[in-house]
């Protein structure tokens, strides 16, 4: 007796909540549905298990030879395997148990502040929200959570959280039917996912001995004594003895050290603190996922490139490592017997030689405040 294959994927923040509105729709029901791939999902002979972040199998997505998916979704039978993923908020997934008397769909995050639609509402009215609230990594948006939150606090109405109808128009359709609005239902207007204020991602890049990790330091040093930024700094030969330790220098350890580093500062970031990381980061490719990184948690993201030429690198190094490099003594030494990729549009560029701390950190001062991640005045500047 054969069996049809079964492969398990994780299911990213699309497809999980997804599956999420249909168990608030039917939540004893499987059924045939059109689902976003995710992965590849799900093997055209064979079924699929939806596993959450955690590794807890959601759903099994047998898919069914039936038109109408595109390319881009899936046709499958939905089996549920577990009960829904653990989520903050989880009152605000309740569907209601009566019809409301009015439906309003926020779109968007709440804006400060709130508008009269949402507000000027009663206790048998329902606002409809679709902002995201989990992230494909398995962690928590904050600005989705802050909308939550303001929007149960501002407004006397049902609040009803069903994130995938803001990316599935037919989702969004079945929703409005299910709750008894259809087409009589009103449209809030939102506003869009804004950065946290002071909170982001500031990433030094360049050889060893060019001066980054000073930079790095001093930048700390100047928001600890001018502001009430919550910073980190993440200094990569810290980092190597703590987050990364057991790692080598190979260029793949090297690749996974930098994404570590990425992966960190962003929650911190995404958290409303500010992130202030110094490894060498050579390859290009390390350097834009912690970029896509941030993007995707809303937080902001700016690369420092420090060029200070390598000869002026080898000149200051008080390790003697390059020497022993081209000595033959350290494989895969970066600007050495391993490339420095330099990044084609950091969004600042600076060079040491030559230069006081003061000099270079009145530039990288002046980059955070033209962003928005200061708004105190450089302690140089005043000493000046």
């Amino acid at each position: 007796m054969s069996t049809s294959p079964q492969t398990s994927l994780t299911g990213d923040a699309r497809l999980l909540d997804h599956l999420d509105a249909l168990r608030q729709l039917a939540p004893e029901e499987g059924g045939v549905e059109h689902l976003p791939r995710a992965g590849g999902a799900a093997a055209p002979d064979g079924s699929t298990v939806v596993l959450d972040p955690e590794g807890v199998p959601v759903a099994r997505l047998s898919p069914q030879p039936i038109e109408g998916g595109g390319d881009d979704l899936l046709t499958a039978t939905v089996e549920w395997l577990s009960e829904a993923s653990p989520l903050p908020f989880a009152h605000l997934r309740r569907w209601p148990s009566a019809p409301p008397r009015t439906v309003t769909v926020l779109e968007g995050f709440l804006p400060t502040p709130p508008p009269a639609d949402v507000t000027d509402l009663n206790a048998d009215d329902l606002v409809l929200t679709t902002v995201p609230l989990r992230t494909d990594d398995g962690g928590i948006d904050p600005r989705g959570a802050d909308t939550l939150r303001r929007l149960s606090e501002c407004s006397n109405a049902r609040v009803l959280h069903v994130p995938a109808a803001g990316r599935d128009h037919s989702l969004r359709r079945r929703v409005l039917a299910a709750l008894g609005a259809g087409s009589t239902h009103r449209t809030a207007k939102g506003g869009a996912q804004q950065p946290l204020p002071g909170a982001g991602v500031v990433l030094f890049t360049g050889l060893s001995g060019s001066g980054k990790s000073t930079l790095a330091r001093h930048l700390r040093d100047q928001l600890v004594e001018a502001s009430d930024h919550r910073v980190t700094l993440l200094d990569g030969d810290v980092v190597r003895h703590h987050l990364s330790k057991g790692l080598g220098f190979s260029a793949e350890d090297r690749q996974t050290n930098v994404r570590r580093i990425g992966w960190v500062a962003t929650q911190i970031a995404s958290h409303g603190g500010l992130t202030i990381c110094s490894p060498i980061a050579p390859f290009e490719v390390d350097r834009q996922e912690i970029a896509a990184m941030c993007a995707e948690n809303g937080v902001q993201f700016l690369l420092v490139h420090v060029a200070t030429p390598l000869e002026e690198c080898e000149r200051r190094d008080r390790k003697g490592l390059y020497a022993r490099a081209r000595a033959g003594e350290i494989p895969d030494f970066t600007g050495i017997s391993s490339p420095y990729e330099t990044p084609a549009h950091p969004d600042l560029r600076v060079d040491t030689t030559g230069r006081t701390i003061e000099e270079v950190g009145t530039e990288v001062w002046d980059l955070l405040a033209a962003h928005g991640l200061t708004t105190a005045d450089t302690p140089d500047k005043d000493a000046s």
